[in-house]
């Protein structure tokens, strides 16, 4: 497994009221080296350096649903911005897409998933990716995030944002060229509504973030202690026009 960079430069710790919390926060596997033939390495040498960031849940549910079927239906009132004010690298068919569905291998075109930066909502980069990008989320802003956008399936039914067997839910790869982010961080933050199924109701995880600094120090990719950012489950179960299953999520094969 290709060793992994990655410094938590701070962790925000919101206190869990219900034993059952269902989402816990977000996480990731830490900031890795990506050239653009599709083949990892260092981050020291690499073209660029990536990090993808998961929703976390816990195995205990809420309310009694079952945890396996924790299944994300959007984030919101996101920030997301690097320490420096870099911009993250746009490799897709439009040239500067936040929607994963451009995200496609089509290196003739100059469209390299492996560092492209989107949002999504679970499954994998590509024409089938049915995440849509909020009202709030202005795509022109190209390499930033729109402050306090978000992104949500637009399939609630096709299960897209399930949890996988390490009960995350893929949310979003971020790029930045190597020279541009050693020694800079990346902030994450924003809000989760999910439901276990259709017709369960919809939950909400309190706003949580993580904070991670890019590093020229390989550190063993870990196995399952990935979550770096805490947070709380709210009460309510809202039944809104989120209701259904959104597939299970597919990890993205990078071109070797």
């Amino acid at each position: 497994m290709i060793a992994k960079g990655l410094t938590i430069a701070a962790v925000f710790v919101v206190a869990v009221t219900e034993v059952n919390a269902g989402f816990v926060g977000f996480g990731s596997g830490g900031w890795y080296g990506m050239n653009l033939n599709g083949t990892t390495g260092d981050i020291g040498s690499s073209d660029y350096v990536v990090i993808d960031i998961y929703a976390q849940f816990n195995d205990q549910g809420t309310d009694g649903f079952p945890y396996t079927s924790s299944t994300v239906l959007s984030l919101f009132n996101s920030n997301i911005w690097m320490s420096d004010g870099r911009h993250f690298n746009h490799a897709e068919t439009t040239g500067g897409s936040w929607h994963p569905g451009f995200s496609l291998d089509l290196p003739s075109t100059g469209s390299h998933p492996g560092v492209d930066s989107f949002v999504l909502i679970g499954g994998s980069p590509g024409g089938s990716n049915n995440t849509e990008l909020d009202s709030n989320f202005n795509p022109s802003t190209g390499g930033q995030v729109s402050t306090g956008g978000g992104w949500y399936t637009g399939s609630p039914a096709a299960l897209q944002g399930r949890v996988d067997g390490d009960l995350r839910t893929w949310v979003g790869r971020f790029a930045i060229l190597n020279n541009d982010a050693i020694g800079e961080s990346i902030t994450f933050s924003s809000m989760v509504s999910y439901n276990y199924g259709l017709g369960t109701g919809t939950w909400f995880g309190t706003n949580s973030s993580i904070t991670a600094s890019v590093t020229g120090v390989a550190i063993p990719e870990p196995s399952g202690f990935w979550l770096i950012g805490l947070g709380w489950t709210g009460l309510a179960t809202i039944r809104n026009r989120f209701f259904g299953e959104p597939v299970y999520p597919r990890s993205l094969v990078v071109r070797g």
